[in-house]
């Protein structure tokens, strides 16, 4: 359930970092490929990685983006909380927050090349940690 003051618990929240964590690798891949399939009009670059690593590339793109989405994750928990705990847990403001997390990470982390993919994919997963921690007290808070 959740704190009285109206925060997520800590088994939602870890269970909404986790799960943002290990997500962020496939939904990163999968906007990489929607992009590259709408500019190239074909599969050609997602492919030939295909063809030529199989699933290990996805794996590895994976587990590299754990380093990064752990700690993104949390910071961003740490901020669905205090909206929480303000009423400002919309849908919005997890979507805002993630995607301002993934633009910061872009640009700290000199990832010039993922400026468009990383706050598209910070968004998703704010959606998704706020899908798991937040949507379920706010649906409670309604109801009451």
């Amino acid at each position: 359930m959740s704190y009285v003051d109206g925060s997520p618990g800590l088994g939602a929240t870890v269970i909404g970092v986790a799960a943002a964590s290990i997500a962020t690798g496939p939904t990163l891949m999968a906007l990489f490929g929607i992009v590259d399939l709408l500019l190239q009009g074909d599969r050609s670059t997602l492919s030939s990685l295909g063809a030529e690593w199989g699933s290990t590339f996805f794996i590895f793109v994976t587990l590299m983006s754990l380093i990064g989405s752990i700690p993104a994750a949390c910071f961003n928990a740490y901020l669905l909380r205090l909206g929480a705990r303000n009423e400002m847990d919309g849908p919005w403001f997890a979507a805002l927050s993630g995607a301002v997390i993934g633009a910061l990470a872009a640009v700290v982390g000199g990832l010039g090349a993922f400026l468009i993919f990383l706050p598209l994919t910070g968004a998703f997963m704010g959606l998704l940690q706020w899908s798991i921690a937040i949507r379920p007290l706010r649906r409670d808070r309604r109801s009451a």
